[in-house]
């Protein structure tokens, strides 16, 4: 079991820093899931937050990046109980709200992450079993997720809406069939408006898509090539971007193997900034967002 971390400075020049393990706190072991969230403190100004879940015994933990010169420091334990293995963050006026589901069932399930971090089931959507990615963003004025099946190659698209009664409403606004095998989909924003990477483990192919501004339609490839060397039989890909707005993605290869890179700002690809070799056979790549630099978590079970 292992809990490193990573400090990025995307200024001139980039760097990746490991913080040494004396000042990290240890994850406990049997954590499948997490994502990151950020609050308004008592100030108005932004915390943030890494939120873990443990599927065995559907434990909730919270943690704060950085506290009193300590890195990963647990704020409150709770519980979730639709054991979801997909856990994603998003905010409605300036409330975080979890994302959850689970392939084999029928529902994204959606909470409430109250300012005393209690963790409230609001609603849930029905939008059928296997799902392998489920994520949700935000557009203008609107929340939306996507839902995709890397077996049989389905997608769909939904607005989330504030219903006169009631704290949630999904609206399906556009499905459609792609090509199966996609995965290792990686979600990021780029001049405002919503991008995402992804690798087809069937068709040997990466592609950069932008999501179509008109929520009746979906997404098309900014860039579609061959996949590289650097991208074959990766672990994980994981996007994250900078204090004003530049996108980056992190990649883990099982045998240690992590790179780190800026898209093109036309979309058309990225540049490897850094490589380094870490810990091998982890299981998660948390980017953690921060009122500084970017945190990387990397996390053995």
């Amino acid at each position: 079991m292992a809990t490193l971390l990573f400090r990025v400075n995307s200024g001139t020049p980039f760097s990746v820093d490991e913080i040494p393990a004396n000042q990290i706190n240890e994850l406990p072991e049997g954590i499948d899931t997490m994502c990151t969230f950020a609050m308004k403190n008592a100030q108005g100004e932004l915390d943030f937050f890494l939120l873990t879940y443990n599927g065995s015994s559907k434990i909730v933990e919270i943690y704060q990046p950085q506290k009193d010169n300590k890195y990963i420091v647990q704020v409150t334990t709770g519980e979730l109980a639709s054991a979801p293995t997909i856990i994603h963050a998003f905010s409605i006026a300036q409330q975080p709200w979890l994302l959850t589901y689970n392939p084999t069932s029928k529902y994204a399930v959606f909470y409430s992450v109250e300012s005393d971090f209690t963790i409230l089931e609001r609603y849930q959507a029905k939008i059928g079993e296997g799902y392998s990615t489920v994520h949700p963003f935000a557009y203008r004025f609107g929340i939306f997720f996507v839902a995709y099946n890397i077996k049989s190659g389905a997608v769909d698209r939904y607005q989330l809406m504030v219903p006169s009664h009631g704290y949630l409403h999904a609206q399906s606004t556009w499905t459609d069939q792609w090509a199966h095998g996609w995965t290792r989909f990686a979600f990021f924003q780029m001049g405002g408006e919503n991008y995402f990477i992804k690798t087809n483990i069937d068709y040997h192919k990466v592609n950069i898509d932008h999501f179509m501004d008109d929520p009746t339609e979906g997404s098309h490839p900014v860039c579609n090539i061959d996949v590289p060397d650097q991208m074959k039989g990766l672990q994980n890909v994981a996007a994250f971007t900078n204090g004003i707005g530049d996108p980056y993605f992190a990649t883990y290869r099982a045998n240690g193997e992590m790179t780190f890179n800026k898209f093109h700002g036309n979309g058309l690809g990225w540049t490897i900034l850094h490589k380094l070799t870490s810990s091998a056979n982890a299981q998660l790549l948390q980017p953690i967002d921060q009122s500084t630099d970017n945190l990387v978590l990397l996390y053995s079970a």
